[in-house]
């Protein structure tokens, strides 16, 4: 389940991360604008994914919303961190069109260094992360 969880919640910030930079991009948008963006677009598509996922294993709205804020707010905030960071700290990477090498390598660059981080960061993940959840899944494929 936490491993599930997390691949949600990576999934959806980099689908948010992705489409926000390329929106931001397509529409013209300041560079500030975009970045903000960014981030709002990964955290609605982080969240939602977690809660889809967490939905699917039983949990009524109010818990899956209270189980995707727990599990994904530290994680998600650290991947835009480094997500944004790396974009606007690259010479001409937020000017750069979608035409441009140096947009798409800035932003793949910026997606594969905050998945090493995410892998420790993850609360819980390493000790198998959300643990009033961990046996919803496994009765569910046994039976």
């Amino acid at each position: 389940m936490a491993a599930q969880a997390t691949l949600h919640c990576l999934t959806g910030c980099a689908v948010g991360e992705i489409l926000g930079m390329v929106l931001g991009t397509a529409f013209g948008l300041h560079n500030g604008a975009t970045v903000v963006l960014s981030i709002l677009l990964a955290f609605v598509f982080g969240y939602a994914l977690t809660m889809r996922g967490v939905r699917k294993a039983g949990l009524d709205v109010g818990a899956a919303v209270k189980v995707a804020l727990a599990a994904d707010t530290v994680s998600i905030l650290v991947m835009e961190l480094i997500d944004n960071t790396v974009m606007v700290t690259v010479p001409g990477a937020m000017d750069a069109g979608f035409g441009d090498l140096l947009f798409w390598v800035a932003l793949a660059g910026s997606l594969a260094g905050d998945r090493g981080a995410d892998r420790g960061g993850r609360a819980g993940a390493g000790r198998g992360g959300l643990p009033h959840l961990a046996g919803r899944g496994d009765r569910r494929h046994r039976g």
